[in-house]
């Protein structure tokens, strides 16, 4: 079963970059860019998952593997979000970036920390919860691994649509505050 797993995640890790580096060549920076091709930028989503589940195939579930395995979903997620930026921000006519590549590329290295952090968290909640499933078509290779990418996703999904609204309460309260003790 592990050589599968293995011998999937390769694969989607080796097609979603060659995706993303032709997604990359032929962005010229406009908004009128080929949908298909722009979309090879959805690599950034599921190449850093193919990682972490690569990982976890060769070494096992393990918290240390886990760790490891979230480190490299992180780097891969942060290599392809730095060569976004800067491709972006440096094509010639280029009509979608308005702040510095500096200060967009530190706020894309948090959200990249986070969710990549939230995405192996979730990884281990929706293992868990299919260890829970008795029903026998749940044995089955595919589908176990159908319903643990599935569930995955969407407790990320969840996961960081709380985080990120959280975060924004918590930041819009201290700049109201810091407003009210400034006047």
């Amino acid at each position: 079963m592990r050589k599968y797993d293995m011998l999937a995640c390769v694969a989607i890790i080796i097609l979603g970059l060659g995706w993303f580096v032709a997604a990359e060549v032929v962005y010229d920076g406009s908004l009128m860019e080929d949908p298909f091709l722009r979309s090879g930028m959805l690599a950034q989503l599921y190449v850093p998952l193919a990682t972490l589940y690569l990982v976890k195939s060769i070494r096992g579930e393990g918290r240390g593997t886990a760790i490891v395995a979230w480190l490299l979903s992180f780097l891969v997620f942060w290599g392809m979000t730095a060569v976004d930026v800067w491709v972006t921000h440096f094509k010639p006519n280029c009509d979608i970036c308005c702040i510095p590549a500096e200060h967009c590329f530190m706020v894309e290295s948090i959200a990249a920390t986070i969710i990549t952090l939230l995405a192996s968290i979730s990884d281990v909640v929706s293992l868990r919860l299919l260890v829970k499933i008795k029903h026998p078509l749940a044995r089955q290779w595919f589908v176990r691994r159908a319903l643990r990418l599935v569930g995955t996703v969407l407790l990320t999904v969840f996961s960081c649509v709380v985080t990120y609204w959280v975060l924004f309460v918590v930041l819009r309260m201290a700049w109201l505050l810091w407003a009210m003790i400034a006047q």
